[in-house]
């Protein structure tokens, strides 16, 4: 059972999202999990389109703050020439995006600060953090590859967002 009222199974197709919640947006983006493979094996351009497609799909607004989690390699690197005025945070080892996210976000001000919380990730590492923003009356957008998604994450979100599609799509114009 959902914890949220009013949870919603989206396509990532912008029209049906229906409006953006007021205010601003707090968006925690773990890098790796978005992309669905290895800092090893993602070029600039993998990270550059999904970061894009993140932005379009969550609705990322001027005045929204962006926190992106990723390992200490060359993908960092890439994320923070792909979205420049995002916070970039990193961590090695097994969860280190995550636990680097979730170390930079001030639990206390979090509701005060902030409208709603948009995950880029289907990592359940993130429900606990879902459930105290839903709990603290913030719209809980999670944005995420199809598969990919812990249902206890899940659990906490208004709003479930599949990227796949986004990637295919545009794979599929340019083709």
């Amino acid at each position: 059972m959902n914890t949220c009222n009013s949870r919603r199974l989206d396509s990532p197709v912008p029209p049906t999202l229906g409006p953006p919640p007021r205010g601003r947006t707090l968006h925690l983006v773990d890098l790796e999990n978005l992309l669905g493979r290895s800092h090893r094996e993602a070029s600039f351009d993998d990270v550059a389109e999904t970061l894009a497609d993140y932005q379009r799909l969550a609705g990322h607004r001027p005045g929204d703050l962006a926190i992106i989690g990723t390992n200490p390699s060359l993908l960092a690197l890439h994320a923070n020439q792909a979205w420049p005025s995002c916070q970039l945070v990193t961590r090695p080892g097994p969860h280190g995006a995550e636990l680097a996210i979730v170390d930079r976000v001030d639990h206390h001000v979090l509701a005060h600060r902030f409208a709603s919380l948009a995950i880029g990730s289907g990592d359940g590492f993130f429900a606990d953090l879902a459930r105290e923003a839903c709990h603290s009356r913030l719209f809980v957008q999670v944005l995420t590859r199809r598969g990919s998604l812990a249902s206890v994450l899940a659990r906490h979100a208004h709003r479930i967002t599949f990227t796949d599609r986004a990637t295919a799509i545009r794979h599929a114009v340019a083709a």
